[in-house]
């Protein structure tokens, strides 16, 4: 607002002395006109009206010349106040902005310090707090692994004990199968997953009335008649099976004759070979009088392993 002012001072001061100085080119000039007019009046009417015009004109010139200095006299020491003035708003204002200034840098310093410090208050206490969690996750995550790591361990005896323990009971079961077919109690055939026989002992051989070496060219669906087939769960699995099946059926013999006979089935009783015992076998009344065409299968040269 001080600076305005005198601003507005300085405008107009300026605008008076422009104005005196205006007024004094006028009159010089009206002055030079008049000395042109009255020296060509002086030659006209003679030298001594010459030399008292030229006098005439000279004191008015200098009279008018003094007047315009005491006047720009009067215009300076007016101006030279309000410059003055000026000159201490201006300095005055520049110690204020100076002063502002080193205290507004002062309070910005001081809040930044302040929000630093909350900051850095702040960012430790997030840490600690992140800390913290990663404290608890990693126990969590070093309890989890124990886990794994003990559950891969038994698994791993697992996967290792596993085959041996196989191979134990297949061969628990090859022992056992040997001995079914060397018993002589009950009827005992071996076949794979087509239903052709693979093995039978002496007492199935009587039953089904064929020889070994024929008895592999046939399938087991063969010696039943119709409806009386045994549908086997389990086809090809590589694991060996537990649960046995028991019912009833009739044989087909090759003669054409009919047997009725209890069954138990065992579906891969060793991998990829069923088990089927036959006992308590008794004749039935045949009904029919005609030859019988038994479904027979080319002889593979494996069909005789057991596994």
């Amino acid at each position: 607002m001080a600076i305005t002012k005198y601003r507005s001072q300085l405008l107009a001061t300026s605008e008076k002395v422009t104005l005196h100085l205006r007024q004094a080119q006028k009159a010089l000039a009206t002055l030079g006109r008049n000395v042109a007019e009255r020296l060509q009046q002086a030659l006209r009417a003679g030298a001594n009206d010459l030399l008292a015009s030229f006098h005439n004109a000279a004191s008015l010139a200098n009279s008018k010349i003094a007047k315009c200095r005491t006047q720009l006299l009067a215009t300076s020491e007016q101006v030279t106040p309000h410059l003055r003035q000026a000159q201490k708003a201006l300095a005055t204002l520049g110690r204020n902005v100076a002063e502002r200034l080193q205290r507004a840098l002062r309070a910005t310093a001081n809040d930044l310090l302040t929000s630093s410090h909350s900051a850095v208050v702040l960012t430790s206490g997030k840490i600690a707090k992140c800390r913290t969690q990663l404290l608890v996750t990693s126990e969590h995550v070093k309890l989890h692994l124990g886990q794994v790591q003990t559950t891969l361990t038994r698994l791993g005896r697992r996967v290792v004990d596993k085959p041996q323990k196989l191979r134990e009971a297949l061969h628990t079961r090859e022992n056992d199968l040997r001995k079914l077919l060397a018993s002589p109690l009950d009827a005992v055939v071996v076949t794979d997953v087509d239903h052709r026989f693979v093995a039978a002992n002496r007492k199935a051989l009587d039953l089904f009335g064929v020889s070994e070496a024929n008895l592999r060219n046939f399938t087991i669906d063969a010696f039943l008649p119709r409806g009386q087939i045994l549908y086997f769960d389990g086809n090809g699995s590589p694991f060996i099976g537990r649960e046995e099946k028991h019912g009833e059926c009739k044989i087909r013999r090759m003669d054409g004759s009919l047997r009725a006979a209890e069954y138990s089935f065992v579906a891969n009783f060793v991998p990829h070979r069923h088990l089927c015992r036959f006992r308590n076998v008794k004749t039935t009344q045949v009904k029919f009088n005609y030859n019988i065409q038994l479904e027979t299968r080319p002889n593979d040269s494996n069909s005789s392993q057991l596994h």
